[in-house]
C-alpha cells in the first residue's frame, strides 16, 4: 500500500545465497500515489544475510537523500530484528553496530519503521536476489 499523502515509502531487502554467501541488496522507493520513483540493486560480495539486510536499508536511505526526495519516509522491511535494532528496541551485535549507527544517523526523516511479511516485500526481495549476481549497482529512477 502507498504511504500517506506527500510522503514516501522505502521497501528494502538483502539476500545471501549461503550464510555467509554471495550477497546482494535491493529496494524501491514509492510516492504517496504508489508510483515507483526509484529502484536499486547490487552486489555486496560474500557476507551473511543480516549484514545484507542492513546494507540494503543503508543504501535505500542514501539514495533517498542523494536523489533529493522531499518529505517524510516510511520504511518497510522483512527483517524484524533489523527494524528493532534501528529503532533501538534491541542492541545490535558488535559486528553490525557501525552499520546500524550510520542508519540511525541518516534516518532523522523516517516517520515509521515497519516489519512486514516476506510476501509483502516481494519486489525488494527480487531486486536483492538479482543484485547478488550483478557486476555493479543498478539504480533506476522514473
Amino acid at each position: 500500500s502507498p504511504p500517506p499523502l506527500n510522503s514516501y515509502k522505502l521497501n528494502f531487502d538483502g539476500s545471501s545465497f549461503g550464510n555467509p554467501g554471495l550477497a546482494g541488496v535491493g529496494g524501491l522507493i514509492r510516492n504517496s500515489y504508489g508510483d515507483i520513483m526509484l529502484t536499486y540493486s547490487g552486489p555486496i560480495g560474500i557476507t551473511e544475510s543480516t549484514i545484507a539486510e542492513a546494507m540494503s536499508f543503508l543504501h535505500g536511505l542514501k539514495y533517498f537523500l542523494n536523489f533529493h526526495f522531499i518529505g517524510p519516509l516510511h520504511v518497510e522491511g522483512d527483517s524484524q530484528v533489523l527494524i528493532q535494532w534501528c529503532k533501538k528496541d534491541l542492541k545490535p551485535p558488535w559486528r553490525l553496530r557501525h552499520i546500524i549507527d550510520e542508519i540511525r544517523d541518516l534516518a532523522h526523516f523516517v516517520t515509521s519503521w515497519t516489519h512486514v511479511l516476506r510476501s509483502a516485500n516481494c519486489r525488494a526481495d527480487e531486486l536483492a536476489k538479482h543484485g547478488a549476481h550483478e557486476q555493479h549497482f543498478v539504480v533506476r529512477t522514473t
